[in-house]
């Protein structure tokens, strides 16, 4: 799954210099509402082992395509990963190592592309600062909540990047 990501990573970099943002946005937040829809009507939705293995290889392709291209492999990654029923923290473990590797993987396509500045290789740089500051928040208020109250938050937030994603298409 990485290793296709990697290469998916890549690919979303071209993609990101060709195609329009309003339809990844829209295409990621329907990927989204579909998954929490098929949630709602199936609470105990949870990939088989054959299906999992059957989709690793193109989700991790496809999400490494939407790293590229949108800067965001969450919209895919967070369902996919949530459709295990794994322990929450082998859920966060998995998102932020894949999150870290995409992300490492996408400098080098950025400057490449001529797409990575200075000032953007700063902001990014910037912006680890309040991510490890969130990430260790929410790995500490996570031992405290729940099975349910973890999975209302997974949805919740899942639901909010639907929203953002459709409001910054039509704002």
């Amino acid at each position: 799954m990485v290793v296709v990501g990697i290469f998916g990573v890549a690919l979303g970099t071209f993609v990101l210099t060709t195609v329009d943002e309003d339809i990844m946005g829209l295409v990621l937040a329907a990927v989204i509402i579909g998954y929490i829809a098929v949630n709602q009507l199936r609470p105990a939705f949870e990939l088989s082992e054959r299906l999992a293995a059957r989709t690793a290889i193109p989700i991790g392709f496809l999400s490494g395509t939407l790293q590229g291209s949108s800067g965001m492999s969450s919209p895919l990654l967070s369902p996919y990963l949530h459709s295990y029923r794994m322990p929450r923290q082998a859920y966060v473990l998995s998102l932020t190592v894949l999150f870290m590797v995409y992300g490492i993987v996408q400098l080098p396509a950025l400057a490449v592309a001529g797409l990575l500045t200075v000032e953007r290789l700063v902001l990014g740089v910037v912006a680890v600062i309040p991510i490890y500051i969130s990430l260790r928040a929410g790995i500490r208020l996570g031992s405290r909540i729940t099975n349910l109250a973890f999975d209302r938050w997974v949805f919740a937030l899942l639901g909010l990047t639907a929203a953002k994603l459709i409001a910054d298409t039509f704002l």
